[in-house]
């Protein structure tokens, strides 16, 4: 019974991880079928989906739209619901788990944060690029994300 009192005072202790969402901006082309809207990591050096913490009142959807705008200079319609999860790397090691939002891109060439760069890519060119540098098994988390997606774009 001891120890049970000991896991239950520790699981009051901790505290629950920051919520992070990621924005998913789709577009269709005639060229390649759907296209995926990267920015580049705050570094410069790897690719990302514009994506962060979100803020205290803030909706997780409003949060995905927000980090869209910041980081990538569009705006847009996001879906109220996350189409999928994916784990991205800890700064400290381990995982972060992030809620994909779809983001239908009404509006493009806002002010972004400088240096992220906004590129439209095929299905092929983002996901490469996501996995272009990262820890194993992160280019096929991408992939499934992407994949998914897509197929949301074929309703």
């Amino acid at each position: 019974m001891a120890k049970l009192r000991a896991i239950v005072q520790t699981l009051r202790i901790v505290r629950p991880k920051a919520q992070l969402v990621a924005a998913v901006a789709v577009r269709e082309s005639d060229a390649v079928g759907v296209e995926f809207l990267l920015v580049r990591t705050s570094s410069g050096q790897r690719w990302t989906l514009p994506k962060g913490h979100r803020d205290p009142g803030e909706t997780l959807a409003d949060a995905a739209a927000r980090e869209a705008a910041e980081e990538a200079g569009v705006a847009g319609t996001v879906e109220p619901q996350p189409f999928a999860h994916y784990r991205y790397p800890a700064a400290g090691g381990g995982w972060n788990d992030v809620a994909a939002f779809r983001l239908h891109v009404e509006c493009e060439g806002l002010p972004a944060e400088a240096g992220r760069d906004p590129q439209w890519l095929g299905l092929e060119m983002a996901r490469s690029r996501l996995a272009a540098g990262r820890e194993r098994g992160y280019g096929e988390e991408m992939e499934r994300l992407l994949m998914a997606a897509q197929a949301r774009s074929a309703r």
